[in-house]
């Protein structure tokens, strides 16, 4: 039965050239009757190949031995290691050829993917082409696809170049002239293709701006009302990776000092950042927010606009949840709210206020510590029904464990503040 079944084989393989995927890519030539040398059988099954009469294949150096022309014939060879998915010898002597078949797949595979990858990698020539494409206002979703792609690779001197080409002007202007809050453009690069791709456009922009904007000259260029204004609205409105990449621009936005007071004084910030401190489930966007409003919390008068805006509640509210990296910024910006009028009061009004200031002192970290006896200090001072409430959940205790821990000076100082009170 195996006889008949290789004769078919054999019928069905004439005046045909097999080609081989077990030793690379042997499409120009045919395998050799003998085995190479060095290919020891180890025990594993064999890979039957059957190749066509006359082939006529020139005699071929390889490794100092000569391979002979191939002759009509039932060529058995080994396979010299382990291919994998290959059978075991248990398995029967029908498996022997699908392992061939197997291992001629995975070569297939791996020839493809590095196809493509050579395809995805932009050449020099091809990076300033795309760049003038994007430069000129034509945008697709392809070409912000690839600039992101390069941008993914962290090569610095593709960087530098696409900061110096002058295509970020041309991404935040997409962006603006998008003006997404209406449902005409104002102008600008135009959105080339299908509507329906358009958001996913922007998105991809955003994307690739969030990245550039680790430089300080590319995040001077996005200090502007119009393009502050396009942030926020992918914050409250977009996707959870256009919402990350927007978290990622406002927070260095916030590090401008020189426009700290604009996005203070902007509609709608402070109120965003405050709701993903609420309600927000997704763990970096919290911690952007938070790191954004204690950055915009260093200037006083946004002090008071976080006030007015609810940023004691918020933080109150999710102060018990939050992680000690969390934790112990949300309560740098507390204790900076607690130094002025109207952020002392809101405090002072919030019935979590002192409950969880006091369950947080030794619990952050040494400097959590510090701040949440800082802000405890603060409303306390001259405050005869905040001793009595920080009395009642245990304050006194914690802060004589504060005194004799390695805390900050000032975090013990505050303590002996509190306990003289």
């Amino acid at each position: 039965m195996r006889n008949q079944k290789q004769n078919a084989r054999l019928q069905q393989a004439k005046g045909q050239l097999f080609i081989c995927g077990i030793f690379g890519n042997c499409a120009s030539s045919v395998l050799s009757p003998r085995t190479p040398p060095g290919s020891a059988d180890h025990g594993q099954k064999t890979a039957f190949v059957w190749a066509a009469n006359d082939c006529n294949v020139p005699q071929k150096q390889q490794g100092g031995d000569v391979y002979r022309r191939c002759e009509r014939s039932e060529v058995d060879i080994p396979l010299s290691g382990f291919v994998p998915g290959s059978p075991s010898a248990s398995e029967g002597d029908n498996a022997s050829s699908s392992a061939s078949d197997r291992t001629s797949d995975q070569c297939s595979v791996h020839a493809r993917s590095s196809i493509a990858s050579d395809a995805s990698d932009l050449r020099g020539s091809d990076l300033e082409e795309l760049l003038a494409e994007i430069k000129v206002g034509n945008c697709s979703k392809m070409t912000i696809s690839s600039l992101n792609n390069v941008l993914g690779k962290n090569c610095q001197s593709s960087r530098d170049l696409i900061r110096s080409s002058g295509v970020i002007s041309s991404l935040i202007a997409l962006l603006v002239s998008s003006n997404l809050a209406e449902t005409e453009g104002t102008g600008g690069a135009r959105v080339l293709g299908d509507d329906n791709h358009a958001p996913s456009l922007l998105e991809e922009s955003l994307a690739a701006l969030s990245v550039l904007s680790e430089e300080e000259s590319t995040t001077q260029q996005m200090t502007t009302p119009e393009f502050l204004t396009v942030v926020m609205w992918h914050i409250r409105k977009g996707r959870k990776l256009a919402r990350e990449n927007a978290c990622v621009i406002l927070e260095r936005l916030s590090l401008k000092e020189g426009f700290k007071e604009t996005m203070g004084a902007s509609p709608g910030v402070l109120e965003g950042l405050n709701s993903i401190l609420l309600h927000e489930k997704h763990l970096k966007l919290v911690k952007l927010a938070t790191r954004t409003l204690l950055a915009l919390c260093l200037l006083r008068e946004n002090r008071l606009r976080a006030a007015e805006a609810g940023a004691v509640a918020s933080i109150l509210e999710m102060l018990p949840l939050a992680r000690s990296a969390v934790a112990e910024k949300a309560l740098a910006t507390l204790e900076l709210l607690s130094t002025t009028e109207e952020g002392k009061a809101a405090i002072i009004d919030h019935a979590l206020a002192v409950p969880v200031l006091v369950e947080l002192i030794l619990k952050v970290s040494d400097r959590g510590t510090e701040y949440a006896a800082g802000t405890l200090s603060a409303i306390c001072s001259d405050n005869l029904a905040m001793q009595e409430a920080a009395v009642e959940h245990g304050a006194p205790t914690k802060l004589l464990l504060l005194i004799q821990s390695d805390c900050t000076a000032r975090a013990k100082r505050k303590a002996n503040q509190l306990l003289k009170a």
